[in-house]
């Protein structure tokens, strides 16, 4: 995307010069050269081991697999350590997940999950996305804050202890599986503490983490980080948090990229008549940058509403209506609330585009493959791993640049032929690259080469004891 909004064109597409930081050199492995004249591709953001995946995909790695291979990993008890609450974020995540791995290997899969965060989000405390899982009753204070600052320390260290027992009891869980897979999507009870048992502690066990999002420990107490290096392997979502994770003192040969999976719903002939924003209306979601946004289209008298669908708090609404009032454009926000699983792929079919502008940089966003997978055309800001996902030819926008947004949101609103093609090349890409099936081939991948290097060294130990002997 041009640095200057005022000279853009109708017709988005992202440049070398947008994004033109070089990529370093990883432990010997030359990323590949963005080339300043050159127009990028998202394959142009991956390391050549997830290019030659993205460029076989169609093909299914999981048919790939030899019989003998499926037969073994079906023998391996496996369990997954993950948030489980119904249609949340990560908690649909894992299920789709486990849905698709089940699928394609039929693998001997364990939920391994606890009360975290998302119960607060809950309509019914207990509205978790299967029954067949392993509830850890252990307890929750997410809420524990003073005003006193004198105290914080010590409700820190409370909240720590708290979190690395949970851990211990998550493995407990595990103590008869081979594997442990940890969804890594929060502070508390997913987060890092929780894991730093399963990192720290020596197992026979092998150990993958998927890290979703990195949590305050990971930033406040750095050393900490480098514990991921006792992890079998380390999936992230993107080859922005690839970096972030070497940055972090993470060995490369750990890290492996899959991509964030999603389902490719049915296309309705609905009409498109809303622009929307799915999420909590949080500074963490760009909210603030859209509500000046539309400050700036009133200003030039340009009507546009923005339709607020999802899971929040009356207390994160109420913000929101405060600071719109504010600024004037609280007449410009439609409240849709919550919705369905269904619900949410005909309001994304609704939608004229949809904003996913983020202000941090983020691994992978499941709204983002949802728009995708809905032939929905998305703003998005130009960070993190959104221009990775996104076809060649789209609107991204700097994270702090309500001018640049606004204009943006003009420029789409009155290009019916851009969004359509922006909406057709974005489904293509789910379908090539995002769907549930590739993904699960991959982590079937990662899974078998993890167990599969575990028994070399076993032999290799074995033979060494005996030739000792």
């Amino acid at each position: 995307m041009h640095t200057s909004c005022a000279s853009m064109d109708l017709v988005f597409l992202r440049q070398a010069s947008s994004v033109s930081r070089e990529r370093s050199r990883v432990e010997g492995r030359v990323m590949r050269a963005r080339n300043r004249n050159a127009t990028l591709t998202s394959e142009a953001y991956a390391d050549p081991e997830y290019v030659d995946f993205c460029q076989n995909a169609r093909t299914n790695h999981v048919e790939n697999f030899h019989s003998m291979e499926i037969e073994y990993l079906k023998s391996v008890k496996m369990a997954m350590v993950t948030c489980w609450y119904e249609n949340i974020s990560v908690g649909n995540y894992a299920y789709n997940l486990v849905r698709a791995l089940q699928k394609a290997g039929k693998v001997n899969l364990k939920i391994i999950t606890s009360a975290c965060i998302c119960s607060r989000l809950c309509l019914k405390k207990n509205k978790f996305t299967h029954k067949d899982f392993r509830f850890i009753s252990f307890p929750y204070l997410f809420s524990l804050e003073t005003n006193q600052k004198w105290l914080s320390p010590l409700f820190d260290l409370v909240l720590f202890v708290l979190q690395f027992l949970r851990g211990l009891n998550y493995l407990r869980e595990c103590k008869h599986h081979d594997l442990i897979h940890y969804q890594q999507s929060s502070s508390y009870s997913f987060g890092i503490v929780p894991l730093l048992p399963l990192l720290s502690i020596p197992l026979s066990k092998r150990l993958i983490v998927t890290i979703h999002s990195l949590d305050k420990v990971n930033f406040r107490f750095r050393f900490i980080n480098r514990l991921y290096n006792n992890a079998d392997c380390i999936i992230v979502h993107s080859l922005s948090m690839k970096e972030t994770a070497l940055q972090m003192g993470i060995r490369n040969s750990k890290i492996q990229i899959v991509p964030h999976g999603t389902l490719i719903p049915k296309l309705y002939e609905f009409e498109r008549n809303e622009v929307t924003f799915f999420g909590e209306p949080v500074k963490r979601k760009g909210m603030p940058l859209i509500l000046d946004a539309l400050k700036i289209l009133k200003d030039k008298n340009v009507k546009m509403l923005i339709h607020i669908y999802g899971i929040y708090s009356e207390t994160e609404k109420r913000s929101t209506v405060a600071t719109a009032r504010q600024l004037g454009v609280e007449d410009r926000l439609i409240w849709g609330g919550r919705l369905s699983e269904e619900d949410f792929d005909k309001k994304m079919q609704e939608s004229i585009f949809t904003l996913v502008v983020y202000p941090y940089s983020i691994s992978g966003s499941s709204i983002l493959t949802r728009a995708m997978s809905n032939a929905t055309p998305v703003i998005a800001s130009n960070i993190g791993g959104n221009p990775e996902y996104l076809p060649i030819e789209s609107v991204l926008v700097p994270p702090h640049d309500p001018k640049c947004l606004a204009e943006s949101m003009i420029r789409l609103l009155r290009n019916e032929l851009l969004r359509k093609r922006l909406g057709d090349e974005s489904r293509s890409q789910v379908h090539k690259l995002f769907s549930w099936d590739i993904v699960a081939g991959k982590t079937l991948h990662i899974y078998f080469d993890v167990l599969k290097h575990s028994l070399e060294n076993n032999k290799k130990r074995t033979r060494a004891r005996t030739a000792s002997t």
